[in-house]
């Protein structure tokens, strides 16, 4: 009698001790699920992927592919970064400006997401008056009024305006920039951007040129661009001063 309860208490231990085991689901990856602890014991994988397009855990623009799987979400997908409106590129989630709200200014405010590099050419020198902004891919011609204000202060709207020309001339011309993430415009090479900045001149040079009247302060900015490209720049292709 002792016997049999003894060996009886045995078997009940050690079928516990298989059955755990088979349908633990601790193990299942992201993109899996606990499959039905009938199917499992039937023999199936105690894991099931999970459908596809299924959320992926602290990672916002990642998705399940439904083999098990994780992809990237499709770039432009929206999602949230430190609880700010963003946009995916290949898998990660970058904050973009809001809607309505002015690339620029936006780069203005958030210039620690730029490399220091990018923050030193641009906003820590003050004889940058313009750059080109990439943010995802997505170009915009930007100025720095405080640094165009601090050197000429009597400048006018017009040919604040003529930066842009400069900045619209690079974004046309091709300017570089990074398909994900934060950047402005480069150039490949430096004869490139020799002529890319040549061309760009040239732009603004004619924008100030169209500014009707001409008065001292545009005439005076045009002869500073004009020797500049000359001397500076050894620009092939001159503006026509007498056209």
């Amino acid at each position: 009698m002792n016997w049999n309860r003894r060996v009886w208490t045995w078997t009940v231990v050690l079928m516990i001790g298989i059955a755990i085991p088979a349908y633990a689901t601790d193990d299942c990856e992201p993109c899996e699920e606990p499959e039905d602890p009938t199917l499992v014991s039937q023999g199936s994988d105690p894991c099931r992927p999970k459908a596809e397009g299924a959320e992926v855990e602290n990672e916002p623009c990642k998705e399940c592919d439904g083999a098990g799987g994780i992809q990237n979400k499709e770039d432009g997908a929206s999602c949230k970064v430190n609880g700010k409106d963003g946009v995916c590129c290949d898998g990660v989630c970058y904050e973009v400006p809001g809607e309505g709200e002015d690339p620029c200014d936006w780069a203005s405010s958030n210039q620690g997401k730029f490399s220091q590099a990018i923050q030193d050419e641009v906003w820590g020198d003050t004889n940058c008056f313009g750059y080109v902004v990439c943010i995802n891919g997505d170009t915009t011609e930007c100025v720095i009024r405080e640094h165009i204000e601090g050197q000429n202060s009597d400048w006018t709207e017009e040919m604040i305006n003529c930066v842009c020309v400069h900045e619209l001339n690079h974004i046309n011309a091709g300017a570089n920039c990074p398909p994900c993430g934060y950047g402005v415009g480069t150039f490949p090479d430096a004869e490139t951007k020799k002529q890319g900045e040549c061309e760009a001149y040239k732009a603004q040079w004619e924008c100030l040129d169209d500014i009707e009247p001409e008065t001292e302060l545009t005439r005076s900015a045009k002869n500073k661009y004009f020797e500049y490209m000359l001397n500076d720049l050894n620009c092939p292709v001159m503006p026509d001063p007498f056209n």
